[in-house]
């Protein structure tokens, strides 16, 4: 670390703060106008703008000086043929905001507007890990998956995480919930939920949230029971293994005389 030869009270050399080194953060680019492309471009455009938030934070940079634009990440095929077919207007004209919005409207949207068999899909492809001790992290990655087929599959306007604003988000609240409910592992859990929220816990059938949370604390009290089992049953001392034939009362049976001794003993 360089120093400017200058020393404190003490006589140290006072050694020059070196200025942060930050990492080189790359945009993300869209090269291809598909809807998987574009659900891909939206989460790796998240996680790009968190990055660049974290950097204004730290070196009070202008934020808008370092954020690469959306428009400036699409490719330049990409945005002439948006501009000339899809909106009808000029490159220049075009607004982030208005890019942006038909960005999402597109990745949100069912793939040529086909509407699969959405309760086959997450039966399918979302899988609870029973192996992860962690409850919270196997929740956790459970509803992580739901999100991502969600997305990867344009049903975001039926069973995305939104906030309720309406009718038709409660509605879109409430499949969402029906379905992450009915794909629980294992049985005991999917039964032990879906009990509660016809009875007790009703308000978990239209509150993704809150049904979080109850599953992860009845998830944890079936993995403390069935822990607590494991450890008992190891602990627990072997019986050991009887050898002995049972008694038939201290004596053969009498054998019934044939006939010819019959004869020979009248």
């Amino acid at each position: 670390m360089a120093h400017d030869g200058r020393r404190d009270a003490d006589g140290d050399i006072e050694m020059a703060t070196a200025p942060p080194v930050f990492e080189f953060i790359k945009a993300p680019k869209l090269t291809k106008w598909s809807q998987p492309s574009l659900v891909t471009f939206l989460r790796d455009r998240r996680q790009y703008g968190g990055k660049i938030w974290e950097r204004y934070l730290a070196t009070g940079e202008v934020h808008e000086n370092v954020l690469i634009s959306i428009k400036s990440s699409i490719e330049p095929q990409i945005l002439e043929h948006l501009a000339r077919y899809v909106f009808k207007s000029e490159v220049f004209a075009l607004s982030e905001e208005t890019l942006r919005e038909e960005i999402e409207r597109k990745a949100g949207s069912l793939m040529n507007n086909h509407v699969p068999d959405v309760d086959k899909l997450f039966a399918e492809r979302l899988r609870m890990d029973t192996s992860e001790k962690d409850v919270h992290a196997r929740v956790a990655s459970y509803f992580i998956s739901f999100d991502k087929l969600v997305d990867d599959n344009g049903l975001a306007s039926w069973v995305g995480r939104a906030e309720v604003t309406d009718a038709a988000g409660q509605q879109r609240m409430k499949t969402r919930c029906k379905l992450l409910m009915a794909n629980l592992a294992p049985a005991m859990l999917r039964v032990d939920i879906q009990r509660l929220a016809e009875v007790t816990h009703r308000h978990v059938r239209q509150d993704d949230v809150a049904l979080y949370e109850l599953i992860v604390t009845r998830a944890s009290l079936q993995q403390h029971y069935h822990q607590m089992q494991q450890e008992v049953k190891k602990a627990a001392p072997e019986k050991p293994k009887s050898t002995a034939k049972k008694s038939d009362g201290g004596g053969s049976k009498p054998t019934a005389a044939t006939p010819t001794e019959a004869r020979k003993n009248p």
